[in-house]
C-alpha cells in the first residue's frame, strides 16, 4: 500500500502531498510501519534536509511514528538547527514518540535559550508553544517538585466560597475572634485573617479562594489582565506563602465568563500566554499537572475579578469519601444539611438514614454532632459496601444493613432520622417515587421516638410534604430550600 507512495516521493512527485498521504495511513493503520524497511528510513531522513518547511515538518513526523530509537539523535540534530519556528514543535513531538531521556540535557538547554530569549510579536506564539512541549516532556522524566505552603499564619484576604443561600451557615461556623473584615456577598464570605487552618476546617465551603490584588481589574483584553496580575504581585504573593525554591509554578486559569466557548479557548489561551511570558519564568501553564488555580470571573458589566485557589493546600475536610458512586451526596451538601438541621441534632442520640447510599451524611451527621448509635439502610449492595469503607477511613462506626428499608424495623425506636431522597429520572418514575415517599412516611413512626425529629433532604418537597400530612401524627418544623438546579429542600419534622 506504501510502495507507490514512496515511488512518487523518490521521484520527487508531490513530495509533501505524499508525506501527509502517507503520514494520515500509518496513524490509521500501524501495522503497516513494518514495510518501512532502511531504505525508506534514509529517504525519509534526507527530506530532514528539504528546502520546503512543511515537507521537512511531515517527514519529522512520520519519523517519530516508526518508534525507531536509532533516529533519536537525528532527530534532535534536525530540531536544533531548524530555523522555521512554526516547525520546531513538530520535531519536538516526534521526538516525544521515542525514549529521549538520553537527550533530556539537550532539552532543558533548549528551553534555557527559550526562557533567555527576548519575545517580539513575531515570535511569542511559537517560543511559547516551544517552551510548553519542552516543559512537559521534561516533567514526564522530572516530575517537577511541588512548592510546600508555608503560609499558615501569614495575613491573607479571603473568599470563602459558598452555595448561594447558604452563606449564614458559614458566617454561624466562622472563628470570628481570628477574622477581621468579614462581610457577605451571593455565594460567598470575604474575610481577613491570619488563622488559615481554622479557617480551611469550614464544612460547608465550596473553594477557598486569596485575593492578591484589587478587583475589579482595570482591563478587559486577555494581555490587559496578564500585565494587572503579574502589576498585582502575584509572584510575590506565592514567594511569601511557600517554602523558598528555584523552581517555577505551575498554573492554570479557571474562567467564569459570559463568552461563548469558542471566544473563552482563546482568551485562556492568551491570557495564560501573557502571564507565563511576563512572569520571566516564575509562572508556568500546565493544564494537568499544577500547584495553583488563577480564577476569573467577569461580572455582568463585563469588569473581571482575579483569584487564586493553592492547590499546594491539600484539602482534607472530605479525605474519608474514597468510594462513591454516580448517585452519591456531595459532602458540601451533606454538611450543608447537618449544619441547616443543627438545632435539631441531639448529643448522643440513635440515628438512622434509610437511604444512606455510600455513608456521606451519616459521617457528616457525626462530625457535626456525636451520636450514640449510627444505622444506615440501602438497597443497593455496592453502595453499602462502600459506605462501610468509608466509615472505616472516617473512624466512625456505623451498622450497615443492605435491605430495602420499608422491610426494616430495628428491637428500639431511634432519636433521629437524616436522610436524603432520591429522585424521579432515572429508572425511578414519579408515580414510583410518590408510593416510595408515602411508604416512608408510614414507617417514621415505626422507627422514631415520640419527640424525635427526621430531617429529609429531598428535590420533591411537594411529594414528601404530601405523604408526610397522609401519614399524619408529623408536624413539619421547617421547610428549607438549597441552591443548586435541582431544587433540593431541606424538611425537618417531629412525630408527635
Amino acid at each position: 500500500m506504501t510502495e507507490k507512495i514512496f515511488e512518487a516521493i523518490r521521484e520527487e512527485e508531490d513530495v509533501r502531498k505524499n508525506l501527509i498521504q502517507l503520514r494520515s495511513i500509518l496513524k490509521s493503520q500501524p501495522e503497516l510501519i513494518k514495510e518501512i524497511d532502511e531504505d525508506r528510513k534514509d529517504l525519509l531522513v534526507d527530506l530532514l534536509s528539504s528546502e520546503d518547511a512543511k515537507t521537512r515538518k511531515n517527514a519529522a513526523l512520520i519519523l517519530g511514528l516508526l518508534k525507531d530509537q536509532e533516529l533519536l539523535s537525528v532527530l534532535l540534530y534536525a530540531y536544533r538547527h531548524e530555523e522555521k519556528l512554526f516547525i520546531r514543535g513538530d520535531y519536538l513531538d516526534a521526538i516525544s514518540c521515542l525514549d529521549y531521556s538520553p537527550v533530556l540535557d539537550d532539552l532543558k538547554k533548549s528551553l534555557d535559550m527559550i526562557e533567555k530569549t527576548d519575545l517580539t510579536e513575531e515570535n511569542r506564539k511559537h517560543l511559547l508553544s516551544e517552551a510548553r512541549t519542552l516543559r512537559d516532556m521534561i516533567s514526564r522524566k522530572e516530575p517537577h517538585k511541588k512548592h510546600r505552603f508555608t503560609g499558615w499564619k501569614k495575613q491573607s484576604d479571603m473568599v470563602l466560597v459558598v452555595s448561594p443561600g447558604m452563606e449564614d451557615l458559614c458566617l454561624n461556623d466562622l472563628p470570628r475572634e481570628d477574622c477581621t473584615g468579614i462581610r457577605r456577598g451571593k455565594g460567598a464570605v470575604f474575610l481577613r485573617t491570619g488563622a488559615l487552618r481554622r479557617v480551611l476546617c469550614l464544612r460547608t465551603v465550596k473553594s477557598f479562594l486569596f485575593c492578591f490584588c484589587a478587583n475589579p481589574l482595570a482591563g478587559r483584553k486577555a494581555d490587559e489582565i496578564a500585565k494587572e496580575v503579574l502589576a498585582g504581585g502575584i509572584v510575590d504573593f506565592l514567594d511569601e506563602r511557600h517554602e523558598s525554591q528555584n523552581g517555577p509554578y505551575y498554573f492554570r486559569i479557571d474562567m467564569y465568563s459570559h463568552m461563548v466557548l469558542e471566544e473563552k479557548s482563546r482568551f485562556v489561551s492568551r491570557l495564560a500566554a501573557g502571564i507565563e511570558s511576563g512572569s520571566a519564568g516564575r509562572l508556568v501553564n500546565s493544564v494537568s499537572d499544577y500547584e495553583l488555580t488563577i480564577r476569573l470571573n467577569e461580572n455582568k458589566a463585563g469588569a473581571f475579578s482575579v483569584y487564586i485557589q493553592l492547590e499546594t493546600i491539600e484539602d482534607k475536610r472530605f479525605a474519608y469519601r474514597k468510594q462513591a458512586i454516580a448517585t452519591s451526596l456531595n459532602p458540601v451538601r451533606a454538611a450543608e444539611i447537618c449544619s441547616t438541621a443543627s438545632g435539631y441534632l441531639a448529643g448522643d442520640a440513635a440515628v438512622l438514614d434509610p437511604f444512606c447510599g455510600t455513608g456521606t451524611l451519616l459521617i457528616e451527621r457525626n462530625m457535626r454532632r456525636r451520636a450514640k448509635y449510627l444505622y444506615g439502610v440501602d438497597v443497593y449492595g455496592q453502595a453499602v459496601n462502600m459506605a462501610r469503607q468509608n466509615a472505616k477511613v472516617s473512624g466512625t462506626d456505623i451498622f450497615f444493613i443492605n435491605k430495602d428499608c420499608l422491610e426494616f424495623s430495628h428491637r428500639y425506636l431511634f432519636d433521629e432520622i437524616i436522610t436524603e431522597l432520591p429522585a424521579a429520572g432515572g429508572k425511578m418514575t414519579r408515580p414510583e417515587l410518590t408510593r416510595l415517599y408515602r411508604g416512608l412516611a408510614g414507617r417514621i413512626g415505626d422507627w422514631l421516638k415520640k419527640g424525635g425529629y427526621a430531617i429529609i433532604c429531598t428535590s420533591q418537597p411537594e411529594i414528601l410534604l404530601a405523604a408526610l400530612k397522609r401519614a399524619g401524627s408529623i408536624r413539619v418544623e421547617q421547610v428549607r430550600q438549597l441552591s443548586g438546579k435541582r431544587g433540593d429542600t431541606i424538611v425537618i419534622c417531629q412525630l408527635q
